[in-house]
């Protein structure tokens, strides 16, 4: 993932075009950088794992794979200059992402298994006990919000073969006016917010103790 932002970062500095409102390498490169702290944070709650340490070691080998077939797909359509999420516009853009959503629903059942093994175990310290738990949870659930962007959006079910099916944004398109480096939308809401957070609360609850 070290390596996917480096090569993301340089394509924000040496490629410019955009797609959907934002640099074109925006979106590797955020997804990159997300995954690096995503990574070491699951690498390090392993590691506190007094037994069932190889189930562990597995369930880590799933997200590992997950990821990189993501971040792989995900660049594949940035060199392609096409949308990776929600695009439908042909049967090649409809089959990356439904293999995306594919490789998150993998990721997001490894993810599971490490937090079960998390609550299950016992921890010689009660606050590193409940902060490793309580993240791992709400992590799942910040992972989870990213399965209601591929609903449809009120326009997209009134339109015939829509080219896009799903969103970030609420009630304003994505695309829009936004927020600077997130690119969250500013005039709307955004199911990003909740997913970043949930997500990141892997290393915020942890850096909190």
């Amino acid at each position: 993932m070290a390596v996917f932002a480096v090569i993301s970062a340089g394509g924000i500095l040496f490629d410019d075009r955009t797609l959907v409102g934002a640099a074109i390498w925006a979106k590797p490169f955020k997804f990159a950088v997300s995954f690096v702290a995503y990574a070491l944070s699951l690498a390090w709650m392993l590691s506190l794992l007094p037994r069932g340490r190889r189930f562990g070691w597995w369930a880590g080998i799933v997200v590992t794979a997950a990821g990189v077939l993501e971040m792989v797909l995900i660049t594949l359509q940035v060199i392609r200059g096409r949308q990776s999420h929600f695009n439908q516009e042909t049967p090649f853009d409809a089959a990356v992402f439904q293999a995306m959503g594919l490789t998150v629903v993998i990721l997001w059942l490894g993810a599971l298994a490490i937090a079960v093994l998390l609550l299950r175990a016992r921890f010689l310290d009660r606050a590193t006990a409940w902060a490793v738990r309580l993240s791992s949870l709400i992590a799942l659930a910040g992972a989870a919000v990213g399965f209601l962007m591929v609903q449809p959006t009120p326009d997209q079910l009134a339109a015939t073969d829509p080219p896009v099916v799903g969103a970030h944004s609420v009630g304003v398109p994505d695309g829009g006016p936004s927020l600077p480096v997130t690119g969250w939308a500013s005039t709307g809401g955004d199911l990003r917010v909740a997913h970043f957070f949930g997500m990141h609360a892997l290393q915020l609850l942890p850096l909190l103790l």
